[in-house]
């Protein structure tokens, strides 16, 4: 299957370079788009659906919030399954918790002043991803979640499953980072979406 595998904020498309080897050693064609936050990447996300025509759009974090709001839109013909990793829910995050985010990344501090002044400003830019999800996924979709996830809790990943009536797996050992990286979490998504 082709899989769309969309990053999340302040990160890249490189970000999924391990998942897509054992993606790949699965059968599994990736597809890794870099995203500029500051420009529609819901609309940009759909345009590369109707193009690309993957059988599954992936996201991890924000750009676990951005395939909700793509699916929202799309006909449900157009994918065939969603895999959600520690995404940002339906609704978004308050506005405290993002400005934390910014702050301090899901999984650790930021020494730097330049790129916590950099992370402020896209953080800034980004504000308006957050909340507005009114539909659930109407394609058979996966969460997963990690214990040791700072910025999306278990509680939070429940959330989103029942919001969307999706199947839900965790990983009680893994922090934010690691769950698009792990290759147990990886061959789970691969097998999972081997059976939709």
């Amino acid at each position: 299957m082709k899989i769309l595998a969309i990053h999340g904020f302040w990160r890249s498309g490189v970000f999924w370079k391990k998942a897509t080897k054992v993606l790949q050693a699965f059968g599994h064609h990736v597809i890794t788009p870099d995203l500029d936050w500051e420009r529609d990447c819901v609309e940009y996300i759909m345009r590369m659906i109707r193009t690309e025509r993957p059988d599954v759009i992936m996201g991890m974090n924000f750009g676990g919030y951005t395939v909700q709001k793509v699916l929202e839109k799309l006909d449900k013909r157009e994918v065939r399954c969603c895999v959600l990793i520690a995404p940002v829910g339906p609704h978004g995050l308050g506005l405290r918790t993002f400005l934390k985010m910014c702050v301090k990344g899901p999984d650790h501090e930021i020494d730097d002043p330049e790129l916590m002044e950099e992370k402020i400003i896209n953080a800034w830019h980004a504000l308006p991803f957050c909340g507005g999800v009114r539909k659930s996924i109407s394609v058979p979709t996966l969460v997963i979640s990690g214990g040791r996830d700072k910025f999306v809790s278990l509680g939070d990943a429940l959330r989103i499953a029942v919001f969307h009536n999706a199947s839900h797996m965790h990983w009680p050992e893994l922090n934010h980072n690691e769950l698009g990286k792990n290759r147990k979490v990886i061959q789970y998504i691969a097998r999972w979406i081997a059976e939709k």
